[in-house]
């Protein structure tokens, strides 16, 4: 009996085997033929129009989504290389920029050491702009050198007092310094943008140095504009790689975005393989019954669908066989219960009998039993009575 129940865990497990191996067959014969009906009407008309159409549009929809796919990942992709080339440029951009502001101090500084009365308009108003402060930073110098003597020579008491005084002078010092840095430096700049300078050097009315710190200018603003149009270029880029996300909806959460993607294409890959198997298994019933035997028709086979139809004709008989088997052993189990059922019932049937001869045999003792009874209690009365008789 447990052989019995072993051999149909064992057919179970193999007829689930060979059913899944017969769904996969299926769901390849099934795509092969969808794909043939594409192109074939005859076919089309057989598998049916409508399935067709569907299966044309589930494949659209898969191909479309796997392409937005790819397109976000290369748009991602690209969009990380343009920050990092943005930071790159950020980063030459600054130290260009930091180059040209320290060049136009060194700009500022010659027009205001080099000044004479001679000198144009736009040198003059620079100085005298400058001037105040320079003035006031050579009296403030001069102090502060007065102070340090004085510090030299000075006792306790008064250097902590003088050494305040010349922490004072020297903050002045710097903010006269850095004002007229600021000064020299934005009216160099003026020079250049307003091109002062530059028609100087085409005319050749600058000296050996005011030609070295233009030229180092030129080729500081020429770097610029590369990085400029840089900047540009990847803006414009980065402009289209955002049209692109917002194209697949994609702008504000690319990989939430990829994510629902990847969940459409795999109910699509479901609902084709569904699709897939239905339209197999439909067309193989028009050939072959669920036992593999060719059913009597009229209708001619293509070469290329004879080998899977022989396959799914091989594997149909031995899950038809198989289930039998199946079938027969549990049979042979459910005769195998009733048969212990009727032995059951034999000795119950067997048993009873026997108890009914015994309470056959004491329903027979019981009512001699009674007769006696019967007899004695008739006899008592009647010598009752015929004592009561006596009585006076």
């Amino acid at each position: 009996m447990d052989a019995q129940r072993k051999n149909i865990q064992n057919l179970t497990e193999l007829l689930d085997e060979k059913r899944n191996e017969l769904n996969d067959l299926y769901r390849r014969f099934g795509e092969k033929l969808l794909q043939d009906a594409a192109s074939s009407e005859e076919l089309a008309l057989i598998l049916g129009r409508e399935r067709v159409d569907t299966w044309k549009s589930l494949m659209d929809s898969r191909e479309n989504d796997t392409r937005a796919i790819l397109e976000i990942k290369d748009v991602l992709a690209r969009s990380q290389e343009l920050r990092q080339f943005h930071q790159e440029i950020e980063k030459n951009r600054s130290d260009i920029d930091d180059d040209y502001q320290q060049t136009l101090e060194k700009l500022g500084h010659a027009c205001y050491e080099r000044y004479s009365a001679g000198d144009s308009a736009s040198f003059a108003e620079i100085w005298e702009k400058a001037s105040l402060d320079g003035a006031g930073i050579v009296e403030l110098e001069n102090k502060r050198d007065t102070l340090r003597m004085e510090l030299e020579k000075a006792g306790v008491l008064q250097r902590v007092m003088l050494q305040m005084k010349l922490a004072a002078v020297e903050k002045s010092i710097k903010q006269h310094h850095d004002r007229m840095i600021k000064i020299l430096t934005s009216g160099a700049r003026r020079l250049v943008d307003e091109g002062v300078l530059e028609k100087q050097l085409e005319d050749g009315e600058l000296d050996e140095q005011f030609e070295q710190i233009m030229m180092s200018i030129r080729d500081t603003l020429g770097r610029q504009r590369d990085l400029d149009e840089r900047q540009g270029s990847l803006k414009a880029e980065k402009d289209s790689l955002d049209g692109v996300l917002e194209k697949y909806g994609a702008r504000d959460n690319p990989s939430r975005r990829i994510d629902s993607l990847h969940a459409k294409i795999r109910d699509t890959d479901r609902r084709i393989t569904m699709l897939s198997v239905m339209a197999a298994r439909d067309y193989v019933d028009t050939v072959m019954d669920d036992e593999g035997e060719r059913k009597l028709t009229e209708n001619e086979t293509a070469v290329e669908r004879i080998q899977p139809l022989e396959q799914v004709a091989a594997l149909r008989a031995e899950i038809a066989n198989t289930r039998k088997n199946i079938e027969i052993l549990e049979a042979d189990l459910k005769i195998a219960a009733l048969d212990r059922t009727l032995a059951n019932t034999d000795r119950s049937c067997a048993d009873f009998e026997k108890k009914i001869q015994q309470y056959r045999e004491q329903i027979e003792k019981m009512e001699k039993t009674r007769e006696q009874t019967v007899r004695e209690r008739t006899a008592l009365e009647d010598y009752r009575d015929s004592i009561r008789k006596t009585l006076r």
